[in-house]
């Protein structure tokens, strides 16, 4: 069975701590829920941290951005942003 530690390695988490964002799976995301994520990195890292869940924009072949992907099936990104030292 996957743990959070699995989905957000010692390597991203040093990332988190010095450059103060990462990102991770959106299946973590699904998985654990953002508090537990939030938690995690707290416990982790010793600061506070913003789970932001973001649709990613679907980019057509000429490199425009597609105003007719519907949402739902579109794939989504997690930021881990620290908000306090």
């Amino acid at each position: 069975m996957e743990t959070l530690e699995d989905y957000l390695p010692q390597i991203q988490l040093l990332t988190l701590q010095n450059y103060n964002n990462t990102i991770i799976a959106y299946q973590a995301y699904v998985r654990f829920g953002k508090k537990a994520i939030a938690d995690y990195c707290r416990e982790k890292i010793r600061k506070e941290v913003r789970v932001t869940v973001k649709d990613d924009d679907y980019i057509n072949e000429d490199g425009s951005i597609s105003q007719n992907r519907s949402k739902p099936f579109g794939s989504r990104t997690v930021i881990l942003e620290v908000i306090s030292e």
